[in-house]
């Protein structure tokens, strides 16, 4: 089965008070969209922007092919049910543009479990927080035959992917601990992070 990677991108950054996709956490300014383009071509995966029309100029990131959100209101579950409906026969690999510390050792472990998973009946690989009994929904692996769930909760006017993967049958990668997983959203979570790198 084909697996691409999905940047998501198209949030608003209401709580940040800019764009979120466009801020660096990187020694070299590289911004956090054309970071994670870069993991994903390390991890031999093909990368798609997803985000809304008109959302960035045409300069940034040019080489990154765009899925536009089919509506901009249901934030990511919207953008990763575009993804599976422009290429209904591949796999997801779901990369959000708020989590700074990713690194391409946390994607080879979700990675490494496709590949063992490639005959399993499964519809996402996540990883799981057992103190908070949550999955990561924005860095995670879905399948094609998720289409139809993510549909039925969008018609419910369910726009949450922690619920996507709450009624399906997803491969739980347990972790006590998921501070890689840190979401930065408001200006101080990004000094933290910053001060954190020496930045």
């Amino acid at each position: 089965m084909k697996l691409q990677c999905l940047i998501l991108a198209g949030g608003y950054g209401k709580r940040m008070g800019e764009d979120k996709s466009r801020l660096s956490y990187q020694q070299d300014g590289q911004n956090q969209v054309a970071y994670l383009s870069n993991l994903a071509h390390q991890w031999g995966l093909t990368a798609f922007l997803s985000c809304r029309e008109n959302q960035f100029e045409k300069d940034f990131c040019p080489d990154l092919p765009r899925i536009f959100d089919q509506s901009e209101k249901g934030g990511p579950l919207v953008g990763i049910l575009s993804a599976m409906e422009k290429d209904p026969d591949s796999s997801w690999f779901c990369l959000a543009c708020d989590l700074p510390l990713i690194e391409k050792k946390h994607g080879d472990i979700l990675l490494e479990k496709y590949k063992e998973l490639l005959e399993e009946k499964v519809q996402a690989i996540a990883f799981f927080n057992e103190e908070r009994k949550a999955y990561e929904p924005l860095f995670a692996i879905y399948y094609p035959n998720l289409v139809k769930k993510a549909k039925e909760l969008l018609q419910r006017d369910i726009k949450c992917p922690q619920k996507l993967l709450q009624e399906s049958l997803v491969f739980k990668i347990s972790l006590n601990t998921q501070s890689f997983l840190f979401n930065a959203n408001t200006q101080e979570e990004r000094k933290k992070i910053l001060q954190e790198k020496g930045l």
